[in-house]
């Protein structure tokens, strides 16, 4: 079985539509990321993904590589950290 584990991160330097799209784009690409919600308005990227196949660390270092980075974790939605 499967566990999905999810993330909420904050973006501060999204601030348009292309920036959505870009985060949105670039985490759907990574093995193991299984969903992906961006809120522009409160800077969150909600990523839903299989721990055993990916991780937070690769996640936030993607965000990096394509100009940004996350400042940190918003609140989850109470699944189990792992």
């Amino acid at each position: 079985m499967t566990s999905k584990h999810t993330e909420v991160l904050i973006v501060p330097d999204m601030s348009c539509s292309h920036c959505v799209s870009r985060v949105d784009r670039a985490l759907r690409s990574l093995e193991g990321v299984e969903g992906v919600s961006v809120d522009l308005d409160s800077k969150r990227v909600t990523v839903q993904f299989d721990p055993s196949v990916t991780s937070l660390e690769k996640i936030e270092a993607e965000l990096e590589a394509i100009g940004y980075p996350s400042a940190g974790r918003g609140v989850t939605d109470g699944s189990p950290r792992t």
